[in-house]
């Protein structure tokens, strides 16, 4: 083999990791962001919960690497460094036929490691398994009333808890059910 197959090789095989790499961030930001989501939320989430998907363009996508497979041909395996934001909620329903629900939410953004098999004969890309899963707490926790008409007829933040001397609450009691 000369040289200038070698370099016709080399830029072979780095054009299909691009296109690998393209395939990885349409399929990520795209058709696999709801199994991402709902994967995560079943796995780590123990409650009932209402949550939302994060946007396209919110959701952080870092190839760790790319490696080529053995066994199958126009088959790499992709491990992905994501991050994304979803917004979980947890409604509850007041007693005596009041029709005011609490809402109880807050953001979370999730990382985690994904390894894909991406195929760049089909440009498809398959969630073979998910590694080192967290979150982090990053942004606004809130508790809202809503009325009978989806209307928000109250609105804390965390933040306006804090403001308001939340840690007097600790000093006088706080109770638990």
């Amino acid at each position: 083999m000369g040289v200038m197959d070698k370099v016709k090789n080399k830029f072979q095989e780095w054009n299909k990791k691009k296109k690998v790499q393209e395939i990885v961030f349409n399929s990520i930001s795209g058709p696999l962001k709801r199994v991402m989501v709902d994967y995560y939320v079943k796995t780590v989430i123990a409650t009932h919960i209402y949550y939302y998907y994060p946007a396209s363009e919110d959701i952080s996508i870092k190839i760790i690497n790319i490696k080529k497979s053995d066994k199958y041909e126009g088959m790499y395996l992709a491990r992905v460094n994501v991050e994304f934001p979803i917004y979980i909620e947890n409604r509850i329903i007041l007693k005596d036929h009041n029709p005011d629900k609490l809402i109880l939410g807050t953001d979370l953004t999730i990382k985690y490691i994904v390894v894909l098999a991406v195929n760049v004969n089909t440009n498809k890309a398959k969630i073979l398994r998910y590694e080192n899963m967290g979150y982090s707490t990053e942004g606004r926790t809130y508790i809202k009333l809503i009325d009978v008409n989806n209307k928000i007829t109250w609105e804390r933040t965390w933040g306006d808890w804090y403001d308001i001397g939340y840690d007097d609450g600790y000093a006088s009691g706080l109770g638990a059910c």
